[in-house]
């Protein structure tokens, strides 16, 4: 079995005194108990440590080496314990926030600046990627905190509903002739990877609402809204997307919808720390309920 913090302090106290009585008066233990420890270390060192006298006991050489290791190694500790304590109160650290690229055009801003101008200690790492992998990624301890789509319970996660999106069909406020929904030579631009857009092409192809026979995939919702935009084609995209940007587009409302929920995820185990606190603070106050959606 591995030595614990406990035997090595009480290792050092004997090599002080030199006396297992005094020692372990000095730890609040007993002789019987310190005289057990020692005779544990000397056969997890296999090596004797110790000679007893008639005042007490001698180091033998493998204990005096040891005692100094046993010191530096009780200061690293301590020097270790500190820090962790000083992290744990301290308003300071790096902290990764995961998200789809769309979520993070939407939501980032809208805590990350009142956080890092109020706590120039807190820095804040942004990694990209699709709801499944970043919820993967806190799971793994890679990331500390995810803003998802519609994130899947798990045991080892928090859930915290921020707030709430859907998925439409959008055109734009002059459709052109590839927009036309009814015809099969209009065009569906959408991220194929996503769960919501084959259901909603689907639903939208069993009601004959939609004729088109032409999907475009397109990972990047952008260059979905940017293609809706100009004409090129129908999109299908989150309304948080359909409403930014330069040009207006306007959604079908014949069309079916998808409702989705934005989250925060972290591990319950992992952010307890006073600067953790605060930023989950900082971003279900920026983004939890959000109007205009």
């Amino acid at each position: 079995m591995p030595l614990t913090s406990s035997e090595i302090k009480a290792f050092v106290e004997v090599t002080r005194t030199k006396n297992i009585s005094r020692a372990a008066e000095r730890l609040g233990t007993s002789q019987p108990r310190l005289s057990m420890m020692m005779k544990r270390l000397e056969i997890y060192f296999g090596a004797p440590l110790f000679v007893r006298t008639k005042h007490g006991v001698e180091l033998t050489k493998s204990a005096v080496k040891l005692a100094t290791q046993a010191q530096d190694l009780l200061r690293g500790l301590e020097t270790l314990r500190e820090s962790v304590s000083r992290q744990t109160v301290e308003l300071e650290g790096v902290y990764s926030v995961g998200c789809h690229p769309q979520v993070a055009a939407y939501s980032f801003p809208k805590f990350a600046r009142a956080l890092l101008s109020d706590h120039h200690g807190i820095e804040l790492r942004l990694v990209e990627g699709n709801s499944r992998e970043i919820l993967s990624a806190v799971v793994a301890y890679e990331i500390d905190f995810g803003i998802v789509v519609n994130p899947t319970a798990n045991p080892d996660l928090v859930i915290v509903p921020l707030y709430p999106d859907k998925i439409q069909f959008w055109t734009r406020d002059r459709p052109s002739v590839l927009q036309n929904p009814l015809s099969e030579n209009s065009v569906v631009f959408c991220d194929r990877n996503l769960l919501q857009m084959e259901s909603l092409l689907r639903r939208a192809q069993k009601s004959a609402s939609l004729a088109s026979k032409r999907i475009v995939s397109v990972s990047d919702l952008d260059v979905i809204r940017t293609c809706v935009a100009e004409g090129v084609g129908i999109g299908i995209l989150p309304t948080t997307v359909g409403k930014q940007g330069p040009r207006r587009l306007v959604p079908f409302k014949q069309l079916p919808t998808f409702d989705d929920r934005i989250c925060l995820v972290y591990r319950a185990d992992c952010q307890k720390t006073q600067a953790a606190k605060l930023i989950k603070d900082y971003i279900t106050t920026g983004l939890k309920s959000r109007e205009g959606i």
